[in-house]
């Protein structure tokens, strides 16, 4: 029975062999990568570093090429380098989402949003940064990732100039990001919104988001943020006319460490309005051309205010053309392929859902099988189980009958006793063995055996006034050994008593267990051992040890 056990185990344990027989040892590159990964977020420099000297033809295709797919992407992006190549991160995304990797699969769409942002195409990178946004939303615990993917999609719409979705998301970014109470993200995404606001032309909403990102930057000794802030600050006195305001807060900036070309672009501009036309003039040959439009309406304004007519004519039909090429440009980014765009990523979305189909059926096979395994295991289980408790109550039925047996040969008053409260039931049993021997072994005699001696058991027990009266007859049968045996012992529980008067009587273990109502037989094993021990200690040991 052994053998056959252990073949149908085999149909279990085969499977789970199998699963774990692609399992081999860690390579080098994946401790270098999980080195990096353990760094990206707070040295994303050293973390570059490290990937760089990963040979990536010895890469193995999998988890390994999709890790590092994804964490080239992201140390290159917080490096700043604005990588524009996405094969690597398309790589890892489609990885992730087969794997069902749910956090890097978001990370990994996040930055193929922003590696097709940094190559200008918006619509694939929209579809990227909806994906991430989506998937961070359904898991809470993703939120971050759904707030910087709002990021990226108010960015687009920002160079689209549609102000009023750049509004919309990046507020919609605030929120996640203050929900996942990330630093730095949250500091700068309340900037972004004060941005948003402003491009609206909501100065006053603005100014007071300015005001808290003021604080914030001092709090943490934030620089950046700080000159960011009083940038915004700047702008929006200029929108709202403050141009001596603007001026000052602009020559601010221009003098600082941190000075950008804005800054004096916008200085300029507040001191034209102020009709420093001298200053302006120095100030506007430093403009770059790449800061068109501004410096030609810089320079009409300029023009204008010296009464030169006809330059100032020439700046505005420059600024009129230059404006127009801008939103042009713009527009013809986001429309100009969308029919090209839109067949293919609906091709690619389709693509998709069939993989991801493939992948459910996958799973829901392994489920069907991986139940059907545990439904064999339990089967088997249940079925030796049940043979076990057959061959025990079979076994109950033998040492009950040696027990009687043995009884009426003794004649003693006690075993008469016995036999008068057994007798019935075991002619019962005994009449239930013949059945079984009858019916030569089968699983129907068996059954009928296994439940009439359960019930059998459940009724069995010697208590109240014949548990007494059997204790007195085995004082007269046994020369007064339980009153000896309560004297010597006063501190036990009745129950103690009582398996030792069993045990006068030959009762084995599995018969006590039954007859005290114990659940298992290893406790009254346990409690024979404690009454061996301290009977040990009594000066009368040799008389008790001999029926134990």
């Amino acid at each position: 029975m052994n053998h056959r056990i252990l073949r149908r185990w085999n149909v279990v344990i085969a499977p789970l062999l199998l699963l774990l027989a692609g399992c081999g040892g860690r390579s080098l590159n994946l401790d270098r990568l999980e080195e990096a990964e353990a760094l990206i977020m707070e040295r994303p420099d050293s973390s570059l570093s490290i990937l760089e000297k990963i040979n990536r033809d010895q890469l193995k295709e999998g988890r390994e090429k999709a890790l590092y797919g994804l964490l080239y992407t992201m140390a290159l992006a917080k490096n700043h380098l604005k990588p524009k190549d996405d094969s690597l991160i398309l790589y890892s995304s489609d990885y992730f989402t087969r794997k069902g990797d749910i956090e890097n699969q978001i990370k990994s769409d996040y930055y193929r949003g922003k590696v097709l942002y940094n190559r200008q195409e918006f619509p694939k990178a929209l579809v990227s940064y909806f994906k991430a946004k989506e998937a961070g939303e359904h898991y809470r615990d993703q939120i971050f990732w759904a707030g910087m993917a709002c990021r990226g999609i108010s960015d687009i719409y920002l160079e689209l100039y549609s102000f009023k979705d750049n509004l919309f998301y990046a507020s919609t970014c605030y929120r996640y990001i203050k929900e996942s109470q990330t630093q730095p993200y949250l500091n700068y995404a309340l900037h972004d919104m004060g941005s948003a606001y402003y491009n609206n032309g909501h100065c006053e909403e603005s100014l007071k988001i300015v005001e808290e990102t003021l604080d914030s930057a001092l709090k943490f000794d934030d620089k950046n943020l700080y000159h960011e802030s009083l940038h915004l600050k700047g702008l929006n006195y200029h929108y709202q006319g403050r141009y001596v305001d603007s001026k000052e807060i602009f020559k601010e900036l221009s003098e600082s460490e941190y000075a950008q070309a804005k800054d004096s672009l916008y200085l300029c501009m507040s001191l034209v309005e102020l009709k420093e036309i001298n200053e302006a003039k120095r100030l506007v040959k430093k403009i770059s051309k790449t800061d068109r439009p501004h410096k030609n309406l810089i320079q009409y304004k300029i023009y204008k205010s010296e009464g030169k007519e006809h330059e100032a004519l020439i700046e505005m039909v420059n600024l009129y053309n230059e404006s127009n090429r801008l939103i042009g440009n713009s527009l013809n980014k986001y429309q100009a392929k969308d029919l090209a765009d839109y067949f293919e990523l609906n091709k690619a979305l389709d693509t998709e859902r069939i993989n991801s189909q493939i992948l459910k059926n996958k799973v829901i096979i392994f489920i069907s099988i991986f139940i059907f395994l545990c439904l064999i295991l339990v089967i088997i289980t249940l079925r030796v189980k049940y043979k076990k408790e057959i061959s025990k109550k079979q076994l109950f039925v033998n040492e009950l009958e040696d027990i009687i047996n043995k009884s009426e040969r003794e004649k003693s008053t006690a075993t008469a006793l016995i036999k008068e409260m057994f007798g019935s039931r075991f002619y019962i049993l005994k009449e239930s063995g013949e059945i079984f021997y009858r019916y030569n072994d089968t699983q129907k005699a068996r059954k009928h055996i296994g439940d009439l001696v359960a019930r059998m058991i459940e009724e069995l027990g010697i208590n109240g006034n014949k548990l007494n009266l059997l204790e007195e007859e085995i004082n007269k049968t046994y020369d007064n050994i339980m009153i000896d045996f309560r004297h010597s012992f006063p501190e036990l529980k009745e129950k103690d008593y009582a398996i030792f008067m069993y045990s006068i009587l030959g009762f084995p273990a599995s018969m006590i267990s039954l007859l005290l109502k114990e659940g298992k037989i290893e406790s009254i094993y346990n409690r024979k051992k404690y009454l061996k021990t301290r009977i040990k200690k009594h000066e009368q040991k040799d008389k008790f040890l001999i029926y134990l």
